[in-house]
Parts: structure tokens; C-alpha cells; sequence
């Protein structure tokens, strides 16, 4: 008779079976530890030192900076003292270069020891430099005599703008190598000194905001024509209103070997 009991294992041999798989188990995930490890720490460290030395480069930069010495400021000059520097170094005042100044010592002036710079060219940068000495900077701010009339009637106008709300209106035009726009008749309305509207004379038209902010005003005429006199401009004509001292008609030609940079105004109908 056959028997069909089956036999079970016993609790030794299930023990050892569980343990031994444990075992292996346990052997994979130490292997697959590993391996996590040997690809983690090479990024780890590539990571670390990428920072570290992006750190010390900034911190280069930064030491490199405090220590480079900076460029004294550059003066704020006036048109005439910009046109007498350029003379003096031999530069045409209409000629497309700049010139600044350096001011070394520090005393917000014109002096000796200050540095003037030429810069010009295709690249703008720096043509040439020259230390002042003390004539230089006499040259250079020497204030020319004025005319007496245009000291009286300079001193008119401004006294009747005082008497005045502020407001004026005049018919100007200029007269230079500009667009025909720049150049044709318009009724101008002034405020405290600043043109606010501007109208084409012939069809009341209003001039293209970018023409009418570059419009001299009365005062800005005044202003061309002091430093047209600083500057020793080779012409200059200019009439006077009796009643109010504005500039009526102007001319100035800074140079007669310069083509086309004359300039004249005309202003007329003036209501105060």
C-alpha cells in the first residue's frame, strides 16, 4: 500500500533555507550600496569643487576691483572753455572729436596737473592726453570781455520777463545747414523759459515733437551768443529789440574755413 502522506520540512531545514536567502539579499542590496556610493561621490565632488571654485573666483574679481584705481572725475565744461581747449590743442572747434578733463587735484576747477583728454575716431576711444600746465588753464577759463549791448539788452529782457506772467509768444525761424522742417517760419508759445508749443507759420501745423524740443528758446539764443564770444567766433552780428532786448536777429559763424556751420535766428512778433 502506498503512502501518500507527504512530509513536511522540518523547522531546521526552513530556517537555514530563510537565512540563506537573507543572506543573499542582503549581499545585493550591500553590492547595490556600493555602486550608489562609487557613482554618487565622483558627482559629489565634481559638484563641490565646481562651487568652490566658482567662489574663489569671485572673490578674485572682487579683491581685483578694490584694488584698481579709479579715474579721477571728468570737470563739467562750458562750451567756451571746451572750444578754447580744443584750440589749444590744436583741434577745430567743429571738428568731430571730444574733449574732457580730468580733475586730479580735486577742486571742481580747471587747473594745473589736471589731465585733458582728446577722444575721437572710429572708436571713440582716447586719441591723446595732455597734463595742463598753469597758463594752459589760465587759457582755458579766461572769460573774454562782453559787448556792452549785449550785457544792457541781456539785462533788459530778463527784466521784462519778471514783469510778465511767464508766457510769451513769438514767430521764429532759423537759418542753417538743417531739414527744411528745422527751418521754416513757426509761432512759438514759451513758459518760465521752455518752449511747451510749436506751430508751422504757414499752415498751423504742429512741428514734430522731436524738432520742437532741439528749438532754442530766447534765453538758449542768449546763451549761443555769450559763448559765441567766449569762443572768439570769427563773425558774429546780432540787432536788439528796443522795447524788450531780445535778440532779434542773430548771426554767428564760429570759423570762415568751416563750411556749413553757420546759424542765424530771427524772431518777431513778440507778445509779452
Amino acid at each position: 500500500m502506498q503512502n501518500n502522506i507527504g512530509i513536511s520540512p522540518s523547522p531546521g531545514t526552513i530556517s537555514r533555507q530563510t537565512v540563506s536567502t537573507q543572506s543573499a539579499e542582503g549581499s545585493q542590496t550591500s553590492a547595490n550600496m556600493g555602486q550608489f556610493a562609487t557613482n554618487l561621490f565622483p558627482r559629489l565632488n565634481s559638484y563641490l569643487f565646481q562651487n568652490l571654485f566658482q567662489i574663489i573666483l569671485q572673490l578674485l574679481s572682487a579683491l581685483l576691483q578694490v584694488n584698481q584705481p579709479k579715474d579721477p572725475p571728468r570737470l563739467n565744461l562750458s562750451e567756451a572753455q571746451e572750444s578754447k581747449l580744443k584750440s589749444l590743442l590744436g583741434i577745430n572747434p567743429s571738428a568731430p572729436f571730444t574733449v574732457s578733463v580730468l580733475d586730479n587735484n580735486g577742486d571742481g576747477e580747471v587747473s594745473a596737473g589736471d589731465t585733458a583728454i582728446v577722444n575721437g575716431g572710429i572708436t571713440g576711444g582716447v586719441l591723446t592726453q595732455r597734463t595742463l600746465s598753469e597758463s594752459d588753464a589760465q587759457a582755458i577759463n579766461q572769460a573774454e570781455a562782453l559787448p556792452q549791448a549785449f550785457t544792457d539788452n541781456r539785462t533788459k529782457w530778463e527784466a521784462a520777463l519778471q514783469n510778465s506772467d511767464g508766457q510769451i509768444e513769438y514767430t521764429r525761424q532759423q537759418s542753417c545747414f538743417c531739414l527744411y522742417d528745422v527751418v521754416r517760419p513757426m509761432n512759438v508759445t514759451e513758459q518760465n523759459g521752455e518752449i511747451i508749443a510749436a506751430n508751422y507759420a504757414d499752415t498751423g501745423e504742429a512741428v514734430p515733437e522731436n524738432i520742437r524740443k532741439n528749438l532754442a528758446s530766447v534765453s538758449d539764443i542768449f546763451d549761443r551768443l555769450y559763448n559765441a564770444y567766449q569762443s572768439n567766433a570769427e563773425r558774429i552780428d546780432v540787432s536788439y529789440d528796443p522795447d524788450y532786448g531780445y535778440p532779434s536777429s542773430v548771426y554767428i559763424d564760429q570759423s570762415s574755413m568751416i563750411a556749413d556751420e553757420e546759424m542765424s535766428y530771427r524772431i518777431s512778433d513778440m507778445k509779452i
